[in-house]
């Protein structure tokens, strides 16, 4: 399988990054984006100046300032990346997976993930991990009560997209021409896991968090691989991301928005141990995502590849 070209063949004229390249430039571009975004926010005079310490940011968050700082970082981070496949690579987007109509797979991937983390939130309800702070937004469907919801979601489509583009897009298609498809599934799930490294502070909970990032990552790495395209994996984490932090109101991968909640406001029993709730990192770092995310993975690898 070395040598393998996962969603579309390259042009004889294609030329390849080098694989550690493309995991310094990952973070580069990431940053780069970041950085963009803070900058056109503070010019614009939306609301408060963003800031690169969180600290400072926190007291003066508002849905829309960190809904802009999330979507708009990932976005910008993407311009650079596609400079470079275009203009050094010679490349074309479809062999990085965006190729197809992305409508049917996209909206597939949306319900899986709003299945997926209901099943994981409900199991560690009923094992106790929960109690109920409040309703859900849905009761006052005002369009000032839905704002935040709506513009988080938008967010967090293009955070999820931007991070399958750059992990089972770029890097696993890169890692996939030189290694083949399962060192490459491996890399780029690794990969992954480490970039959620700095999430909360070294502790038992964020070891636990990154095994799973890792599983993850595996089965959003074969799904992409079978399927020949990205589209289903960017729905899926989208709305894994969207639903589990301002569905239900809990951490998403450490991070707390604190937006309220659309259906079901929950917090963590304080009686019920880490490795059911998750702790600080949310339900990701729990045993019961590790279950599901086990069984998500063998499904993957059950199905068959479709035809390119």
């Amino acid at each position: 399988m070395t040598g393998t070209d996962i969603y579309a063949p390259r042009a004889e004229n294609h030329r390849r990054t080098w694989t550690i390249g493309v995991m310094a430039m990952v973070v580069l571009f990431i940053v780069m984006g970041s950085l963009a975004a803070i900058l056109a926010w503070n010019v614009s005079g939306l609301g408060t100046p963003l800031t690169l310490d969180p600290v400072k940011d926190l007291p003066n968050s508002s849905p829309l300032r960190e809904a802009f700082g999330l979507g708009a970082g990932f976005a910008l981070a993407l311009v650079p990346l596609f400079l470079w496949i275009w203009f050094f690579e010679r490349g074309r987007l479809s062999t990085i997976g965006l190729r197809g109509n992305p409508i049917l797979p996209f909206i597939g991937g949306l319900l899986g993930g709003m299945a997926s983390i209901t099943i994981v939130v409900c199991t560690i309800a009923l094992l106790g991990g929960y109690r109920i702070e409040g309703t859900g937004m849905w009761s006052i469907p005002t369009p000032a009560a839905l704002f935040p919801f709506a513009i988080f979601g938008l967010a967090f489509i293009i955070q999820s997209s931007t991070e399958e583009i750059f992990m089972r897009g770029w890097l696993m298609q890169i890692a996939a021409s030189r290694y083949g498809v399962t060192l490459a599934i491996i890399l780029s799930s690794l990969f992954f896991s480490i970039l959620h490294g700095g999430n909360i502070e070294p502790k038992v909970e964020l070891a636990f968090a990154l095994a799973n990032i890792v599983l993850v990552g595996t089965f959003l790495a074969v799904l992409c691989v079978n399927q020949g395209y990205l589209w289903t994996a960017c729905g899926w984490h989208a709305s894994w991301n969207w639903l589990l932090s301002t569905g239900f109101g809990l951490e998403v991968s450490g991070m707390d928005l604190k937006t309220g909640a659309f259906v079901l406001d929950l917090a963590k029993n304080d009686t019920s141990p880490w490795w059911i709730t998750g702790g600080i990192f949310g339900p990701e770092a729990s045993a019961v995502a590790t279950a599901f995310l086990l069984v998500a993975c063998v499904w993957a690898l059950l199905q068959p590849k479709r035809e390119t």
